[in-house]
């Protein structure tokens, strides 16, 4: 048998081989995966800058609303939760992940009906998280604001409408998860 691509003679036994068509498959492959690898690139570069550019305009009181409600639309195309949630209620926040794990952050959404320790609970499942908050030995999961290091309450039988009422919180605000003492109300950098 003669091979159409490369034009070599092969026997009936090896003419499956495909060694000839294995270097075109290469290139081809190479040709298509090039732009989807310049496309990743290019769009992690400018999440990058869009992050330094939102943290900018929260810092100035002008534009900070509006700096909130462009990260909020950004987290709600990304949040994981529970799908049983009602969209009516839900909350979104941006959630970074203690140093142990290698995500960072992760957005997810919640129930505004829910307490500050389901919410814990939730967020620990939803990230994975080893959760001991039922165990007094061990360190405990606890929530805080990423601006300014300070838990978010110390009351976990707070609801999520309470604390967005009181503006402890805002939907679409960036929290931190950390295992701390259960006396901890403000995080180290």
């Amino acid at each position: 048998m003669v091979c159409d691509n490369c034009g070599q003679h092969f026997c009936v036994i090896h003419r499956h081989i495909g060694n000839c068509v294995a270097k075109d498959l290469n290139a081809e492959l190479e040709k298509f995966t090039a732009p989807v690898k310049q496309f990743n690139q290019i769009k992690k570069e400018l999440d990058e800058q869009l992050n330094a550019k939102l943290e900018e305009a929260k810092k100035k009181s002008k534009s900070c609303s509006l700096a909130n409600k462009v990260q909020l639309m950004r987290i709600k195309n990304k949040a994981t939760g529970l799908k049983s949630v009602p969209a009516t209620d839900r909350v979104y926040f941006n959630v970074q992940l203690p140093a142990t794990k290698n995500v960072k952050e992760v957005p997810v959404f919640v129930s505004k009906q829910w307490t500050l320790g389901r919410v814990i609970d939730a967020v620990a499942e939803e990230c994975k998280l080893t959760n001991r908050n039922n165990r007094s030995d061990s360190p405990m999961l606890r929530i805080f604001l990423k601006s300014c290091r300070e838990i978010v309450s110390s009351n976990l039988s707070v609801t999520m409408q309470t604390l967005l009422c009181n503006n402890t919180i805002v939907d679409g605000d960036n929290l931190i998860i950390e295992y701390v003492n259960e006396d901890c109300t403000f995080l180290a950098q």
